[in-house]
């Protein structure tokens, strides 16, 4: 199929990326490439949201379908207020407390979390002996892509989940509703992390980073397990850290992929392929690098 540029008529349907930052995402890369693929008269852009109260973002994010937008994905800091906007939910995104999808259909907005099933693909990807050496992951943040991740956590059986987070208090609250996981605070985190077969970052900032990892790795051994959430760079700090330990390395742009697949899925009933996807944005991450 044709992959030049398409035309936008007045038949165009719009679906966007709602976030704080977004003009890093590659999601419109992704969507726009995947729409051509399949050549459906459609245009994914960046929206970026200002900062503004809660009741305001969900009033936003449901105007989007009242301007003709076919849906929306949400990243930070928007997915708990998503799921407030919609009518329905997944089960996923009921259970996660957060959604980075919305589909505006038939007067409804349903609202779904491809995340947690992007997180566990990605990591299927890059570590597909993950689950076999994976009896405690340690969880490093407690934001809306975290609660995905706690929730794929359990839900794949892993025995033992930490979760470590600047805010404790947030962090237990996570901890609450997930299984077999237990909060740590903020100064022992050097502690949990020493315990990690597989650790996961989800702290949002290059120094929240640094603070995180201010004692250093333990070494990885080749078994132990480093993913970040992060695709941007995709040798990230943390990342970097990790590979010097011997630790294995997933990048955060299989994430973005899978989860992005996913949703293009729920919006037009096709599956699109994350290969090519994912080929496409580390081709876009060479040249602006």
């Amino acid at each position: 199929m044709s992959q030049e540029a398409k035309s936008i008529s007045a038949a165009t349907r719009l679906y966007g990326v709602v976030g704080r930052p977004i003009a890093h995402s590659l999601s419109p890369l992704l969507h726009n490439y995947w729409m051509r693929d399949h050549d459906i008269d459609a245009g994914y852009v960046a929206l970026p949201m200002r900062d503004v109260p809660h009741h305001l973002v969900i009033d936003r994010l449901r105007a989007a379908a009242d301007l003709g937008f076919g849906g929306l994905n949400i990243t930070a800091p928007f997915k708990e207020a998503a799921l407030a906007a919609a009518d329905k939910a997944d089960p996923a995104a009921q259970a996660i407390g957060a959604a980075n999808v919305l589909d505006f259909r038939d007067e409804t907005i349903f609202a779904a979390n491809t995340d947690a099933n992007g997180f566990i693909a990605a990591l299927d990807e890059g570590a597909p002996n993950w689950r076999k050496t994976t009896p405690c992951a340690v969880l490093l943040g407690a934001g809306g892509a975290a609660m995905a991740v706690a929730f794929a956590l359990a839900q794949a059986g892993v025995e033992r989940i930490l979760i470590v987070n600047r805010s404790f208090d947030r962090a237990a609250r996570l901890a609450a509703a997930t299984p077999r996981a237990e909060a740590i605070f903020w100064d022992h985190r050097t502690a949990a992390i020493a315990q990690a077969d597989l650790l996961i970052n989800a702290l949002s900032g290059p120094d929240a980073v640094a603070a995180a990892l201010a004692h250093g790795l333990p070494p990885g051994d080749g078994q132990k397990i480093a993913m970040d959430l992060t695709y941007r760079p995709l040798e990230t700090v943390f990342l970097a850290a990790a590979r010097a330990q011997n630790w294995v390395c997933v990048d955060g742009l299989g994430m973005l992929v899978h989860q992005a697949a996913a949703a293009f899925q729920i919006w037009f009933g096709l599956r699109p392929d994350a290969k090519a996807g994912r080929r496409r944005a580390l081709a876009h991450l060479a040249t602006a690098a």
